[in-house]
């Protein structure tokens, strides 16, 4: 069976209302997804006229003719001058109907993609984006008289309607192809060796991250959300690069979604929909992803994912970012020996609890002198124990005991009179706040400048915080905050 091969662009049929600059990134992934669409157009259309009508079962004909259709816009022109005898230029569905007539035995058309073009501005019309595509055809057949036709190597104009800017082949439509070369000067090829990634921005990476979370928030029918700050490989740790990274994030979902509430979290005890994010390297990229997640961390949708080169974080400066910050090792460290105890804590009684500060409990970053304060809040009386993980790595016991939430004092915000001054070292640190409805078991202390300093270990320290509970079958929940000290900026 011969194989019919066709490429085409978007024939502009309707008013053109503009012309649209587009980043070069999107230039290119547009033309990757053209090229990509009109590549599929052509293997359904070779198994359409690639060979004799007679040769194909009615099952089969109809089957093919439906994968065509769905790659061609519905006012589809094609110039056939060259090809059919008539008119100049034919309707799809006439083209569609005198090609197995005029040509019985098949027809082979070839579109040479290697050397295509494509223009750098794109029109916006009421069909959508439109690209132009330059490149050559080939048509070879034999008419129902015997007559040969040969054409090689004809120069052609394509094009096709994008979708989303060409994000993804998938939806992009056929609309016509002709031999207007008139804009081929202005014109970019990929033959260059370059990807779309080459030129995709911080922000550009981050619009095809919020445009993915956008739609799961649409598809859940969420008219709030909460925006944690991405981080390093999710490890929370917050510096510049994590704050600038979730501002332009929240920029471009608040442009995908103006309707949409933003908020970042305050409190640990708010039963709302959450978008985490991070990004990491990965192989010669740096990786950027983001998930709906509830308050129990239970992701809640696909995971978004994109990537972008170090090189085009910041376009202003020469200077590669440096992302992992240096207490990442410290801070998963922490991590691991807070999981050390695999097994679930009790909570047979259902008890809720919740810490925060007076800056909330997300992107915390205190500067020397800062004051720190906090509230708790429980559902049941219970035992509260505050550890504080310093970055010097010692555990300090807040309020210098534990103390109790009462029954006068459920269901609201008990403020801790106490008040935390920041003061060095500083770095990555850690609250660790465990409420529990049985007394904690002691641990080892000593007094140190004023404060009660932990000489257990922070693994052993949960162990004794969660014994009494597993033991007499209560409950106890543990509540995690991170926090950035840091010198005082000027």
């Amino acid at each position: 069976m011969k194989t019919l091969r066709f490429f085409l662009v978007v024939y502009l049929l309707l008013t053109v209302n503009t012309i649209q600059a587009q980043s070069e990134a999107q230039k290119r992934q547009a033309a990757l997804s053209a090229k990509e669409a009109i590549n599929d157009f052509q293997s359904s259309l070779g198994s359409l006229f690639g060979s004799a009508p007679k040769e194909q079962d009615n099952v089969q004909r109809r089957r093919n003719i439906g994968v065509v259709n769905d790659y061609v816009a519905s006012n589809c022109r094609i110039s056939v001058n060259d090809l059919l005898r008539g008119s100049n230029v034919l309707d799809w569905n006439e083209y569609f109907r005198r090609i197995p007539l005029e040509f019985p035995d098949g027809l082979l058309f070839e579109i040479e993609l290697k050397k295509a073009t494509f223009s750098k501005t794109f029109r916006t019309t009421s069909q959508g984006l439109l690209i132009d595509v330059y490149a050559q055809k080939s048509i070879y057949g034999t008419r129902r008289n015997g007559e040969q036709v040969e054409l090689s190597n004809k120069p052609c104009r394509i094009g096709v309607y994008l979708n989303a800017l060409g994000n993804s082949s998938g939806g992009c439509k056929i609309g016509f192809i002709d031999h207007d070369l008139s804009g081929q000067n202005n014109t970019f090829s990929l033959e260059d060796g370059t990807t779309p990634y080459d030129y995709k921005t911080l922000n550009e990476t981050l619009s095809t991250i919020a445009e993915q979370v956008n739609a799961e928030i649409k598809q859940k029918g969420l008219k709030k959300i909460q925006l944690t700050t991405f981080t390093y490989e999710q490890q929370g740790v917050v510096d510049d690069f994590a704050l600038k990274t979730t501002t332009a994030f929240r920029q471009e979902l608040a442009k995908l979604n103006p309707s949409l509430e933003i908020t970042s979290p305050s409190r640990s005890w708010q039963d709302e929909i959450k978008i985490k994010g991070g990004y990491q390297h990965k192989g010669n990229y740096v990786e950027f992803v983001a998930q709906l997640e509830d308050d129990t961390q239970k992701p809640l949708s696909k995971l978004a994912i994109d990537r972008l080169l170090p090189k085009n974080l910041d376009p202003n400066s020469t200077v590669i970012p440096v992302l992992a910050p240096p207490v990442i090792p410290e801070v998963k460290q922490v991590k691991q020996d807070l999981n050390k105890i695999k097994e679930p804590l009790p909570n047979i009684e259902a008890l809720k609890f919740g810490i925060t500060t007076n800056r909330g409990i997300n992107s915390l970053i205190y500067e020397e002198q800062d004051t720190m304060l906090l509230a708790v809040k429980a559902n049941k009386a219970c035992y509260v124990r505050l550890v504080y993980r310093m970055a010097n790595g010692k555990l300090a016991l807040l309020r210098n005991r534990d103390f109790k939430i009462n029954e006068y004092e459920l269901n609201k915000w008990v403020d801790i009179r106490d008040i935390f001054e920041c003061s060095s070292p500083f770095g990555a640190e850690f609250l660790i706040a465990y409420a529990s409805t049985d007394v904690f078991e002691s641990l080892k202390t000593h007094e140190e400048d004023g404060y009660i300093i932990i000489d257990n270990p922070l693994e052993e320290v949960k162990r004794l915080s969660t014994s009494r509970a597993f033991k007499n079958k209560g409950s106890v929940v543990e509540q995690q905050l991170q926090i950035t000290t840091r010198t005082r900026r000027k």
